[in-house]
């Protein structure tokens, strides 16, 4: 019992590590997970949440190890506007509703709001992994993480 509380306790840590962390199963033994951060300083979180969800998976199936199939930069980059400030109260069919551009102005309801562009990144991994019983494959082979090793380093991390 004191176990399960312990992994639940970690999950909802890492959930705010990451912006979000989906997983889905392929295959009886293979799986793609997916993480996503909130800004360009959670590179490392996002790393780091996709692999503890992947250990995470590994052990709901009941697997021990698993091995990285692939890897992919999932990462979002683009452009936003950001509001900095309400301009006026206007009648929806104002004819500058027209007029205005998306680069300095836009329209929500009656209201027009001022504000500027901006660029964002968001930083995200997409891998597929592939899961071991013992016996099934040598942990000690390069690239075979164990989740005991993932999941208990992030018990002690938080």
């Amino acid at each position: 019992m004191r176990k399960r509380i312990l992994v639940l306790l970690s999950g909802m840590v890492l959930a705010g590590c990451a912006h979000s962390t989906e997983s889905m199963m392929l295959t009886d033994d293979t799986a793609l997970i997916s993480a996503t951060g909130r800004d360009r300083n959670d590179e490392g979180k996002v790393v780091d949440a996709t692999l503890r969800e992947a250990a995470k998976l590994t052990r709901q199936h009941g697997y021990n190890y698993f091995v990285i199939l692939s890897a992919a930069d999932a990462s979002r980059v683009g452009n936003t506007i950001v509001p900095n400030g309400r301009l006026q109260n206007q009648p929806a069919t104002d004819s500058t509703y027209g007029t205005s551009t998306l680069s300095r102005s836009f329209r929500v309801g009656a209201a027009t709001f001022v504000g500027r562009r901006t660029s964002y990144y968001k930083p995200g991994l997409d891998i597929t992994i592939r899961m071991y019983r013992p016996g099934d494959i040598d942990p000690q082979r390069a690239g075979v993480w164990t989740t005991d090793v993932i999941l208990q380093d992030t018990a002690a991390a938080h």
